[in-house]
């Protein structure tokens, strides 16, 4: 391996760990927010109902970014195999991951286990910690 693939491995690890710390700050803080206004509502038995969606939806949201990173990295970065072997492999790994990620959701909604606007503002906080951290990256190497 050359130091140039060693020092992009270690970068992409980098944002997807900081793409996950950033997640983990922002749906904490939503959630904890969320937590408490819907307590001081008076929402009986359920106040937990908003507050669980949102880390809900991060978590997917984190789990689905990783998956994706760890694709790029084991199947279209690895170095010997042929790109329609690589193409094939990306599209069942992420059919696979696309499929776990539907019963989850399908599941949680029909089964209305967590609030369906927490579990979109959970997966959404995700996608701005994901620009975030993109842009963070982009003023890096810049610099």
């Amino acid at each position: 391996m050359t130091d140039e693939t060693t020092y992009l491995r270690e970068r992409a690890r980098t944002v997807v760990k900081q793409v996950a710390r950033t997640t983990g700050i922002v749906i904490a803080l939503a959630a904890t927010s969320a937590g408490i206004y819907e307590f001081s509502q008076g929402a009986e038995g359920r106040w937990w109902f908003l507050p669980a969606g949102i880390l809900l939806g991060g978590v997917l949201g984190v789990l689905n970014f990783t998956w994706l990173a760890q694709t790029v990295q084991r199947v279209y970065a690895k170095t010997g195999m042929t790109p329609t072997l690589a193409n094939v492999a990306g599209v069942i790994i992420t059919i696979v991951k696309l499929s776990v990620i539907f019963v989850v959701l399908y599941v949680v909604i029909k089964w209305q286990v967590v609030h369906i606007i927490g579990l979109v503002v959970g997966i959404t906080l995700c996608f701005v910690a994901i620009l975030w951290e993109g842009f963070r990256a982009m003023v890096d190497v810049k610099k």
